[in-house]
Formats: C-alpha cells, structure tokens, sequence
C-alpha cells in the first residue's frame, strides 16, 4: 500500500495527487484510473471503471458520544466492470472485465473510536448488494442503509432491514475469537438477511479469507483498528452465485471485537 499527499487550494475537483489521477470519463457512467510508473508506488495502472448499476446516494448518519462527534459522513456507491493493466515487478498483468465496486464517502469519521462498523459490497449477475451499518458495543444498532442495484439500470431498491451473523475462522475453518488482535483468525464465513423495499428478502452465505488485515503485528497501539476487508464467495437464497468484499472493523463489540482498545468509545 502507498499514501500520497498534495495540498488542495481551489482545485479540488482535480484529481491528481503524486502519480495517481482519477479521470471522470463520463459522469456516473465511465472512470478512468491511471497510475504512473514511479519510485513511490510498487504499481503502475491504466484502469477505466463502467458502471454496470445506477449509483446509490446513502443517507447522511452520525454518531456522537456525549456532545463529540465520533462519525458524521455521506456516501454513495456503484458497481461496475473493470478492464485494463496493471504493472508490478515489470510483469503486466490483464484487468478483463472484473466486476467491483466503486466507493466514495467524506465527512468525519474517527476511527480510533468507532465500536463496530460493517460495509458489504456483493457482486451478483442479477446486480449489486451495497450495505453500511454500524453498532454499538452490545449490539445497538446505529445506522443501517444500503440497497439492491440492479445491473439492467433500474433504479437500486433501498435495503429497509439487515440482521448479519457472522465469525471469524482460523486457519483449519473453525470459528475462532478475535480477542484483541485477532491473532488466530485466518478468515470470515456466515450469514447475512437482508430485506428490501417492497419486502423482498434475501439470505447471502459467504465464505472467505483475508484481504487487508488491520491489525498487523510491527503496528499496535491502544487506537490501532481491529478486523479488516475480507474476500468473499457468495451464495443468495435463490441460488445466485457471485464475489464480495466484506469490511468488518471497530475496536469494541459484544460479538466481533470482545476486547475493547481505543479509548472514549461511545456505549449507546
């Protein structure tokens, strides 16, 4: 992973920070990503997202603990297709017609104090499944939001009720505990319902393992986030069988994260 930083003036619409630029081919439609050989990336892209859904704005939602704002952000989101290179170690490597997601939120977000918060971005043939909910250290729920995207281009239904049961897997696929940095887990599997507007439900089974752990060993403090993004195979109530990302993250929760670690946590 690589951060790059510039200073933004007036020109925040531009977007272009060290080698990375982001260009807006098309609005909602089509997205050009392209990373330029350099010193400071392990990688070089030339990348064009399509969209396969229309975009979803989410609510805005927030979160206070007494008169602080632990989290007060909006966000959208859109599946789509990606084709293109990428570069790593001089081998070039095909992007054919991958399907993902495209993600963007702003506002404010500490997460250093956030107990759980949990996004899911499944890809299905039927469309997409976007979900954002987060919760409180005994499972309080926060804010919950998302939709159903389908890929013919109708309008994405709104997600009115979730309920997720999941656990952590270590490396034989049993399920294990977090405890406080999540040590022994290897891997994510369970079960999600999700109820739409109009009252469609859906059951997803998932399965899969590390992607982005949080939580590394050389990089642990009393802040340091718990969980991670994990990759996911998906299987729906109606048989539909696609891929997902699953983020599951926080640092305190009856269920995914039984030893707290930051500091000034809301409690609900």
């Amino acid at each position: 992973m690589a951060r790059h930083v510039r200073q933004v003036l007036d020109d925040q619409n531009e977007f272009v920070v060290g080698p990375v630029s982001i260009q807006i081919v098309e609005p909602l439609k089509r997205v050009r990503l392209l990373v330029a050989e350099s010193a400071q990336s392990s990688i070089s892209m030339d990348i064009e997202f399509r969209a396969r859904t229309q975009p979803y704005q989410l609510r805005r939602g927030t979160m206070k603990s007494g008169h602080e704002i632990v989290w007060d952000q909006s966000h959208m989101f859109q599946s789509g297709t990606y084709n293109g290179t990428y570069i790593h170690k001089g081998v070039i490597y095909e992007v054919n017609n991958w399907w993902g997601q495209r993600d963007h939120s702003w506002g404010i977000r500490a997460h250093s104090r956030c107990p759980l918060w949990m996004w899911l971005a499944i890809q299905l043939p039927e469309g997409m499944i976007g979900v954002w909910n987060w919760e409180y250290p005994n499972g309080a729920r926060v804010y919950t939001d998302g939709c159903f995207a389908p890929s013919d281009g109708s309008e994405p239904i709104s997600i009115i009720d979730f309920r997720h049961d999941l656990h952590w897997r270590d490396v034989s696929g049993a399920e294990v505990s977090y405890q406080q940095y999540g040590d022994d887990v290897h891997g994510l599997a369970g079960n999600v319902q999700i109820t739409l507007s109009g009252g469609r439900e859906i059951s997803v089974e998932a399965e899969g393992r590390w992607a982005q752990r949080y939580s590394r060993p050389d990089n642990r403090t009393e802040s340091t986030l718990g969980g991670g993004l994990s990759e996911m195979t998906v299987r729906t109530s109606d048989g539909s069988v696609g891929t997902a990302i699953y983020e599951i993250t926080g640092q305190f929760h009856h269920k995914y994260f039984p030893i707290a670690r930051g500091t000034h946590l809301p409690t609900g």
